[in-house]
């Protein structure tokens, strides 16, 4: 197992570090942010063109800055009847970045479309450097567009992507419900697992998983 005692995680949004914390809990791993220590994120550095580069754009700046573990990830919504779209565009889809606006714009061009193609798709990536090894692990989930916005959990595109295997959309479900089977839930998963049968030392080589 690796033993760590702190994990650096590049992202001040408050869901995402409480599924951090609670994928991570037994491993008494203590979760840190950016503005804890002191250290701001430019908006700028999201600007790779696959999920998998921002992630590293994000760890890569703030491990530079402190040389502690760190974990950050990319996530967003993919509809392959719009080609994608909002895609890793998916926090900034809207002008005003608002979620509430960034749903709204989303809704629009979906709202003609037939059932079967409002089907979509979330995607979370999420990549941990430690020291000269870096790892990625991927989550997906899929889910179909509703018109209008179900349930006030979670954040995001949570009220209109409706899991039809629990018959409820993301933000209908507690945090335990979505978590057991969202797209950052499932790659959370796959990092607690990396560490507790992964050993590792500050001077071995970069790798990927």
């Amino acid at each position: 197992m690796l033993q760590l005692s702190e994990i650096v995680v590049a992202s001040e949004n408050e869901y995402k570090i409480k599924e951090i914390n609670y994928a991570l809990l037994d491993l008494s791993i203590k979760i840190l942010t950016p503005s804890i220590l002191g250290i701001k994120i430019p908006i700028s550095i999201e600007k790779c063109s696959t999920y998998e580069e921002n992630a590293k754009a994000k760890g890569d700046f703030i491990f530079e800055k402190i040389l502690k573990p760190t974990l950050s990830d990319d996530s967003g919504l993919s509809v392959p009847a719009l080609n994608g779209e909002p895609g890793i565009l998916s926090s900034r889809y809207s002008s005003s970045g608002l979620d509430s606006d960034n749903r709204k714009k989303l809704i629009n061009k979906i709202k003609n479309l037939n059932f079967r193609d409002r089907r979509a798709k979330f995607i979370c990536v999420l990549y941990f450097r430690f020291f000269h090894n870096t790892f990625f692990f991927r989550g997906e989930v899929n889910g179909i567009i509703l018109t209008e916005e179900r349930g006030r959990e979670g954040f995001g595109y949570d009220p209109i992507f409706y899991y039809a295997e629990a018959k409820k959309t993301f933000a209908e479900m507690s945090f335990y419900e979505k978590f057991a089977v969202s797209h950052r839930g499932i790659a959370l998963r796959k990092l607690k697992a990396f560490l507790e049968n992964t050993s590792l030392c500050e001077n071995s080589t970069e790798g990927g998983s």
